[in-house]
């Protein structure tokens, strides 16, 4: 006797991560730091905006999977991964506001690229599971 778990999401519309913070930016440690905890704070507001305007909460889901769409101002060829990669700190930013208890919680699902439109920014969607499995042997609840 099992429920099937319901799934929530929440999308986010942010900037694009600056180059500076990609994988293959020789940027200094101090620029990086700066860009980095910055981005953070603008994923972690506008979960905890999006979360409260839907009155989800703070979930705290075990596990989400995450979806990140670059929209991209220019039509030029992108290395996914490095996309991918540096958007680190906005998955740190989900963690900080609750989406998830870690973001190592977080599946990512490929890089999607849009269509090129001014300005850039990414959309991010995470989804999770909200309801507990119930398990058959001793009747208790386990969570997801």
């Amino acid at each position: 006797m099992s429920r099937r778990p319901a799934t929530q999401s929440i999308t986010l519309v942010l900037p694009q991560p600056p180059p500076q913070l990609g994988p293959n930016a020789r940027a200094h440690w101090a620029v990086r730091a700066r860009l980095t905890r910055a981005l953070r704070a603008v994923a972690r507001e506008a979960a905890i905006d999006r979360l409260d305007a839907l009155g989800l909460g703070r979930p705290r889901a075990r596990a989400a999977e995450v979806t990140v769409t670059l929209v991209p101002a220019a039509a030029r060829r992108r290395d996914r991964d490095n996309i991918l990669a540096s958007c680190k700190a906005v998955f740190d930013g989900l963690a900080d506001a609750g989406v998830v208890d870690d973001d190592s919680a977080l599946t990512h699902q490929p890089v999607v690229i849009a269509e090129p439109r001014r300005p850039a920014h990414l959309r991010v969607c995470i989804e999770w599971r909200t309801a507990a499995r119930l398990d058959r042997g001793c009747g208790r609840a386990t969570p997801q």
